[in-house]
């Protein structure tokens, strides 16, 4: 209950664990407290946001400036997402999927965190994660071949454009590869520029600069994709909407908001 009184915690010029704000969430919804009760949810969704760019800077880093978390607390932000059940539901469908990227063992099982209470999910989210993992693996494996699908002749016939793309097919498409996990969301960029893949002569960043522009663009439509039909595939009923603005790290974001 001291959080509640500390001053720091209602300025977004601090961060806190997840641990905390989930406590503050919990008390808030208790008591009815709806100014602290919003002010915990945006710490939550600054993380487990609806918006694409917001939720691969939060990954990136494990955290925003207003919170920071582990991969575990997807489990707490699925069963606080039920138990406020508002607008900031909207949170939901991104936890779901986080969960989807744990083991086994805590996804049936749960997790207990520092203060020694045992979080698991119920057994209907336990349930739609199972059935979503095979979705997902089949995205991951669609998006793959989309993105180092053969170029247009008309887009470029550098012979090492070719021989790149072949090299990179060869390399990430195969069944002991990568491919066969969850976790579809992924920005294949950041392993397609790691100079470690590439040998002497192929690989992306042997690539002339269209056919490497050409590559990303796949690569940001297809994660788009999957974003835009991530709530069907949790099983979460949303309303869709586009925005775009200048302080968008992407022309064109696309986001969800949960259906009351």
């Amino acid at each position: 209950m001291l959080i509640l009184y500390e001053p720091s915690f209602y300025r977004h010029d601090t961060q806190f664990p997840f641990s905390v704000v989930a406590s503050v969430v919990r008390i808030a919804h208790k008591y009815e407290m709806k100014g602290v009760l919003d002010d915990a949810l945006d710490r939550m969704k600054s993380c487990f946001s609806s918006r694409l760019p917001v939720w691969n800077a939060a990954m990136e880093k494990k955290g925003s400036s207003l919170m920071s978390f582990q991969m575990t607390d997807a489990i707490s932000a699925v069963n606080l997402s039920r138990l406020t059940n508002t607008t900031y539901t909207s949170m939901l469908s991104i936890a779901l999927y986080m969960c989807c990227q744990l083991s086994t063992d805590i996804l049936l099982n749960g997790v207990s965190p520092k203060d020694g209470i045992l979080e698991r999910l119920a057994p209907e989210d336990v349930r739609a994660c199972v059935d979503a993992q095979r979705t997902l693996v089949h995205d991951n494996i669609i998006s793959g071949y989309n993105i180092l699908a053969p170029l247009p002749q008309s887009n470029c016939t550098d012979l090492t454009c070719v021989l790149s793309l072949k090299y990179l097919r060869e390399l990430l498409l195969k069944y002991s590869g990568d491919l066969d996990n969850c976790d579809c969301l992924a920005d294949w960029m950041v392993s397609l520029q790691n100079a470690e893949l590439d040998d002497e002569y192929y690989g992306f960043m042997h690539m002339c600069p269209v056919c490497q522009q050409c590559i990303r663009s796949r690569a940001n439509k297809e994660r788009r994709d999957i974003w835009l039909t991530l709530p069907e595939t949790m099983g979460v009923d949303v309303d869709y909407h586009i925005t775009t603005g200048a302080q968008d790290t992407e022309s064109n974001i696309l986001c969800f908001t949960h259906a009351n």
